[in-house]
């Protein structure tokens, strides 16, 4: 009887799990990241790190070891020479069919000047995966890049 009383109840959370347009969370979610990749051009890697982390968010850096916690993220970028710019652009998003975990993934481009004031330009790809909080917004659980060659052409 009580298995029988188990599965129903099961079945009757699952009848009355909301349905997730995962469609137009992703669409959101890509919206998200293209404002996090705006925040880091006009305010800086640092700050767009710091706004768009979860607390706990970790972040696994291109031949470093990996970086946990919204601030020690934070700390990790604001040592970066004045002009440091990081641009990315995202690819694709997707979403959970639960809707609260989420991916981007996308192409980005770091520049700095050298102590000759010499551009110096690395590119890459990254995969960040999100997760959505209580409020309905998407924030950065873990951040992963690392380089590639040059692009054939520069958007």
């Amino acid at each position: 009887m009580k298995r029988t009383y188990y599965v129903l109840a099961g079945l009757i959370l699952i009848a009355c799990a909301p349905e997730v347009d995962t469609e137009e969370e992703a669409r959101k979610l890509m919206q998200t990241d293209q404002e996090f990749a705006s925040m880091a051009v006009e305010r800086g890697a640092a700050e767009a790190f710091r706004y768009f982390f979860e607390p706990e968010g970790i972040q696994f850096p291109n031949g470093f070891r990996p970086v946990k916690g919204r601030e020690a993220v934070y700390q990790s970028l604001i040592d970066v020479p004045p002009d440091y710019k990081l641009r990315w652009k995202p690819e694709l998003a997707e979403v959970s069919q639960a809707g609260d975990f989420g991916w981007t993934w996308g192409y980005f481009t770091s520049s700095y000047s050298d102590s000759t004031e010499r551009e110096i330009k690395n590119y890459g790809k990254y995969l960040t995966i999100w997760h959505k909080q209580q409020d309905g917004t998407w924030r950065v659980r873990a951040d992963i890049g690392n380089k590639n060659p040059a692009p054939d052409s520069e958007d």
